[in-house]
């Protein structure tokens, strides 16, 4: 039987995430945008291993991003944006770069921080990546300057954009 909670999108929940969620182990997919929580990603999402879908936009929670590792090989969507709280250092393993079926990264006002990763490259299926609102340094790496999917990468700090599409290059250096 699968388990969906989209029915948590928009309701203006407030105080923490239950703990209790980490045991809806045939859970799919897990909306919690549009709310009104005061507490950090919980990193028990990590035992959510049918997850597919991740959606957590305007949701109110703070950073940092949990690691989000093999055992969710079945996500398709990782939807995170407007995240309060402290910095996040991306070079840490956030995001292991072997999810097989990923086809949407969102990290849109996370406050993240460093470069984005080379293993990012590995996301063979990825079809949009926007980590956009952010506080990237370092250089856009090759593979993003080559793509065709849909990026972007506005709002950062970047040193060094490279030589790309004029549409990605203005995702890229689009500032506030």
């Amino acid at each position: 039987m699968q388990e969906n909670l989209s029915s948590l999108l928009g309701n203006r929940l407030t105080g923490s995430i239950p703990g209790e969620l980490a045991n809806l182990k045939s859970l799919t997919s897990l909306h919690l945008s549009s709310n009104n929580f005061t507490s950090e990603i919980p990193p028990s999402f990590a035992g959510l291993t049918s997850l597919k879908e991740l959606y957590m936009e305007g949701s109110g929670l703070s950073g940092p991003i949990p690691s989000i590792k093999a055992t969710l090989e079945n996500l398709e969507y990782i939807i995170i944006s407007d995240l309060n709280g402290a910095e996040t250092n991306f070079t840490q393993p956030l995001i292991d770069a072997s999810l097989p079926k990923l086809k949407r990264l969102v990290l849109r006002s996370c406050n993240l921080i460093g470069e984005i990763p080379a293993t990012f490259e590995r996301f063979t299926e990825i079809k949009i990546l926007f980590l956009n609102g952010n506080n990237f340094t370092g250089s856009v790496p090759q593979w993003i300057r080559k793509t065709t999917q849909k990026m972007d990468l506005s709002y950062n700090n970047f040193d060094d954009t490279g030589t790309c599409s004029q549409a990605l290059q203005e995702s890229i250096t689009r500032k506030c």
